[in-house]
């Protein structure tokens, strides 16, 4: 997750309650910043889906296990993944491989955190998304990791393959937006 924004990052912290109790920090307990990456709990209730290069331990191994952070209105809970599975197709290149994983948790997720199911249209063209996690955040080139959940408006304008092996960052000038073009996984809300 890397967003950055036309007004102050604070204005894009998400509180528990928001909406997106779903998202999900995701680390290891002991290392440091905690959490270092992000997914999303989806509908089974027992699976998240995040990027392969969170879980990646170095060549396609992922960790032996990774804490996944429910941050709730009744407080933050912790559970530790069960299994790690991470796309065959992952070469630990973040431009030009399948840069996705799936955690399992051990027992079903929280009842209060939201369930996600995965896009299965072909509207998502110039849609605007909403990206939701933990990573770098900033205003300009003032960029900063504090570990907070934010939300970020997003405009998809591309396919991975469309960009060539190109940097998966475009700036739009002329609009006063950010965009981060993804090859990702979303609610298209």
């Amino acid at each position: 997750y890397f967003a950055v924004s036309t007004d102050d990052p604070a204005n894009h912290i998400v509180n528990p309650g928001d909406g997106y109790d779903g998202v999900v920090g995701l680390g290891i307990t002991g290392l440091s910043p905690f959490p270092f990456g992000s997914g999303s709990l989806l509908s089974t209730g027992r699976h998240v889906i995040t990027a392969a290069h969170v879980v990646d331990a170095g060549g396609g191994i992922p960790w032996p296990v990774m804490d996944v952070q429910f941050t709730l209105p009744s407080g933050t809970v912790t559970m530790r993944s069960s299994q790690i599975f991470i796309h065959p197709g992952w070469n630990g290149d973040i431009f030009n491989a399948d840069d996705l994983a799936i955690i399992v948790l051990p027992q079903e997720a929280p009842a209060a955190a939201e369930r996600y199911g995965l896009y299965r249209a072909s509207n998502e063209l110039y849609q605007v998304v909403d990206m939701v996690g933990y990573g770098i955040a900033g205003q300009g080139v003032e960029q900063f990791s504090d570990n907070l959940k934010r939300i970020e408006n997003n405009v998809f304008e591309a396919y991975g393959d469309q960009l060539n092996g190109l940097s998966m960052i475009d700036f739009s000038v002329g609009t006063g937006y950010f965009d981060q073009v993804m090859n990702c996984i979303t609610e298209g809300k």
